[in-house]
């Protein structure tokens, strides 16, 4: 047996045509592989599905960690590849898969790069720590590096889906961040012979394809990645994942929650998605599977939250009939992660969701379930502060601390967590104490809530609006009173529309107390003086105003119809406040000061040829107006740009109008900019209200009213 294990050895490294010498790496990385394959031959190969204790390195006592491994990632990537954390997996928010399969006692697997300079080397492929020996090897990645193509033509190296068009690197993923992307599929659930890592998406990156999943076989150096599902479907290509074999597949949401939550099989990549399993947070959030001794399953999505992410959230979705409920934020205790962005990963043996928040730390967080309700109970942070063996310090990268993500990683068949943060450091070994064994932690002081609001613009006039913005700390609910009323969130923004200088109060409750504060918005009313007899009045809007207010004697559908909207100027321009929402609460502005029984207006018309949509605009012109509350009466003359017109007899409350006067004459025709339309209106006799229309001074329309509920203004 040993004289054919060494001839088979002497095959491999005499080939009997080689098309390229190999370099000194790859003979030593090969060498490498052959020779523990031998060892495993002698000392006797592992059934498959068994999971091997044995390492070359002794397990650390409770409460310790150690440095364990033999080189670096660095000593094992090809030529050409980075080696400084700019580019690494470790310093750009990357996470880390558990390999049970792998080698004799199985490996922990990392994948990421950097989003770099263009035209700068890429970190890609897969690196794998040997879990027996205390060894990093690299899989599944080009001979040479990838080449950075952010921010530049990313079609000049990759397809839609981040693979390689290149000759040299052909089918080669780009490797961006992975954030909690990374899932391990063994060889029974479609992996290679020592299994496969599955990437779910390409974090941050502008490439169509970005959401595109990948299988990166772990048992060759060189083996191009196959891409499983052309879009994973999560809302963008940030991904959290939890890996669930014994349903045969994986749990995935985006970082902040959304989703929605979805559930794809190893057999076919078919998925089962849960439209109302899903919630939204401030991002950079983790997703973990957890099945305590209990027999309870719930999925817990954990990480930033808050404005500018500065709080920890946890949200929990219990597993109920094999069902995921909508998930729910829980109410925590203790002390959580400074870094937010610390992974976590339910550990059964420790009895809570373990993580850790890297930058050096010596502290291990454990969030501990209730023994009651999964959604109403309080969630525990207990806090341990382990010790490293042979002077030992925490693995801590050298280039930039971006959060640990899923590479403190349970390895439960040897007891330990492994932790690594860098291309050039130590693989170290944790030994974290279950929680039974974990002194009660000191309870955290309840933090005050605080509570700020302000108003956008603080001095409005009658019939304008004004946005209220707010934000609390350490609370759970808000309400208003004084100026509004009722439940509000705990941040917002909302309009308002006073009519009198007006105070809005914001309290804001939470564990610690209620907080308090206020902010006021000061009205203006807009002066209509008393109505001149006869004369005229001509404008150019020159002015800016919202509303138009001009020299006062201008009526508005909003400040003084109270249903309707108001009319603005700018740029010699008058224009809507918005879009009629349907109800016919159209802007409408009328001088006041003309309400005789005989006047006219004239208007010069210009088409604008960037308002969408493109078809025919129009032109309203109104006379004999009356706006009052909940009441406004008028003719409005309608022309579109193509000649089309129309008389609309408004009668006073909204909606109720008609708009079937017979008109007599040639009609206004096609307009072109500049052209003069002028609307006159005359009910010196009661019985037949005349309206003419004029276009540049010419005769064109004429129609009669003689209808009950004419307008005799």
């Amino acid at each position: 047996m040993f004289k054919k294990i060494i001839l088979t050895l002497l095959i491999v490294f005499i080939p009997a045509s080689v098309s390229a010498a190999p370099s000194p790496s790859e003979i030593l990385q090969s060498l490498r592989s052959q020779l523990e394959s031998i060892a495993r031959l002698l000392k006797g190969s592992k059934q498959v599905g068994a999971i091997s204790s044995a390492t070359t390195w002794t397990k650390p006592a409770q409460g310790h960690f150690k440095n364990i491994s033999v080189n670096t990632l660095n000593n094992v990537t090809p030529p050409g590849y980075p080696t400084s954390d700019v580019a690494g997996p470790f310093s750009n928010w990357s996470g880390a898969a558990l390999a049970p399969e792998f080698g004799q006692s199985g490996g922990y697997v990392v994948h990421g790069s950097g989003h770099l300079a263009a035209g700068a080397a890429l970190w890609a492929g897969v690196g794998v720590f040997d879990l027996y020996s205390g060894a990093w090897m690299h899989r599944a990645g080009p001979a040479k590096p990838l080449i950075e193509a952010y921010n530049t033509d990313f079609s000049a190296s990759f397809n839609s889906n981040g693979e390689s068009i290149l000759s040299d690197t052909l089918g080669h993923t780009y490797p961006p961040h992975t954030y909690d992307s990374l899932i391990y599929a063994s060889p029974s659930e479609g992996g290679g012979t020592q299994g496969s890592l599955i990437r779910n998406c390409y974090g941050g990156s502008s490439m169509a394809g970005s959401r595109s999943v990948h299988k990166f076989d772990l048992s060759s150096a060189t083996a191009v990645p196959v891409r499983i599902l052309d879009n994973l479907g999560i809302a963008n290509n940030y991904c959290s994942t939890a890996k669930d074999a014994a349903r045969g597949g994986w749990w995935a949401v985006s970082t902040n929650g959304n989703g929605p939550l979805r559930f794809t099989r190893f057999s076919d990549y078919s998925q089962t998605i849960y439209p109302a399993v899903q919630y939204n947070e401030y991002g950079d959030n983790t997703l973990t599977l957890a099945r305590d001794a209990s027999g309870r399953e719930f999925l817990v999505g954990m990480g930033r939250s808050g404005s500018g992410g500065v709080n920890m959230s946890v949200y929990v979705s219990e597993i109920i009939n094999n069902t995921p409920q909508p998930f729910a934020a829980v109410t925590q205790s203790g002390t959580p992660p400074t870094d937010r962005r610390c992974g976590g990963e339910w550990s059964s043996r420790i009895g809570a969701i373990v993580c850790y928040e890297a930058n050096g730390s010596y502290l291990v967080h454990k969030l501990v379930p209730p023994t009651g309700s999964l959604m109403t109970g309080t969630w525990t942070w207990v806090n341990e502060s382990l010790i490293g063996d042979s002077a030992a310090t925490p693995a801590k990268n050298p280039q930039a601390s971006n959060g640990a993500w899923g590479r403190f990683m349970d390895a439960p068949h040897l007891g330990v967590f492994i932790w690594a943060d860098s291309l050039s450091g130590s693989v170290q070994a944790w030994n974290v104490t279950p929680v039974s064994g974990t002194p009660t932690p000191t309870p955290t002081p309840t933090p005050a809530p605080t509570v700020s609001i302000s108003a956008s613009p603080t001095s409005i006039t009658t019939g304008s609006s004004a946005t209220l913005t707010w934000s609390s700390t350490d609370s759970t609910s808000c309400t208003a009173s004084n100026g509004w009323t009722g439940a509000k969130t705990t941040s917002g923004t909302q309009s308002v529309t006073p009519t009198t200088n007006t105070t809005y109060t914001l309290s804001c409750t939470g564990s610690g107390g209620t907080a308090n504060q206020s902010t006021s918005v000061s009205v203006t009313s807009v002066v209509i003086s008393p109505p001149a007899t006869g004369g005229s009045y001509s404008t150019t809007f020159s002015q800016t105003e919202n509303p138009m207010i001009e020299d006062g004697h201008w009526k508005q559908g909003g400040i003084h119809g109270l249903l309707w909207q108001n009319v603005r100027t700018s740029g010699g321009i008058a224009y809507g406040q918005g879009i009629s929402t349907g109800s016919y609460d159209d802007n409408v502005a009328a001088r006041d000061n003309f309400n005789n029984n005989k006047h006219k207006v004239t208007a010069t018309v210009y088409k604008d040829p960037t308002y969408a949509p493109t078809g025919n605009h129009e032109i309203e012109l109104i006379v004999g107006a009356n706006i009052s509350p909940n009441n406004v009466q008028l003719y409005e003359w309608l022309i579109n740009w193509s000649g089309g017109m129309q008389i609309v007899r408004w009668n006073g409350p909204m909606g109720d109008f008609v708009f079937d006067l017979p008109t007599t004459g040639a009609g206004v025709g096609q307009l072109v900019d500049g052209d003069v339309i002028e609307f006159r209106y005359d009910a010196t006799n009661a019985a037949d209200v005349v309206l003419t229309c004029y276009k540049n001074g010419v005769l064109v329309a004429t129609a009669h009213d003689t209808r009950a509920g004419r307008i005799l203004s």
